[in-house]
């Protein structure tokens, strides 16, 4: 997180763009340590649930649960969070490939210098 400090750091770009991409990046980070394996039975259930067209297969935010959800709800939820002003806020696509370039060349540093592995930063590597 501290390359990612740095890069943002020296950016040119807006402080709103700059807020934007932290918690990417922490979420992205954070997601790539837990790594929870479950039993082929919950596999072959979520995949099956899956293959269904109507409904959405989530992981829940907390502990190891999934939830289930109809899509036209999901997708309802989804607009509803998108078209909140104090919740997301467009942003440059222009300004926002600069950082992701920013920030992919910081993790291919990190990889040289062997701090991360390759699949790591494959891993963690954002993308617009």
């Amino acid at each position: 997180m501290a390359t990612v400090e740095s890069i943002l750091k020296n950016s040119q770009e807006p402080d709103d763009t700059k807020h934007l991409i932290r918690p990417q990046v922490m979420s992205l980070i954070l997601t790539h340590k837990s790594r929870v394996s479950i039993s082929r039975a919950d596999q072959d259930a979520i995949k099956t649930l899956n293959a269904g067209r109507s409904i959405v297969v989530l992981p829940a935010n907390k502990r190891r649960s999934t939830v289930v959800l109809d899509k036209a709800e999901y997708l309802r939820r989804a607009k509803v969070l998108l078209g909140d002003p104090n919740a997301y806020r467009q942003c440059d696509r222009d300004a926002m490939k600069k950082l992701v370039t920013q920030l992919n060349t910081a993790l291919v540093g990190l990889q040289n210098n062997g701090a991360i592995s390759k699949i790591e930063r494959l891993n963690i590597k954002p993308s617009v």
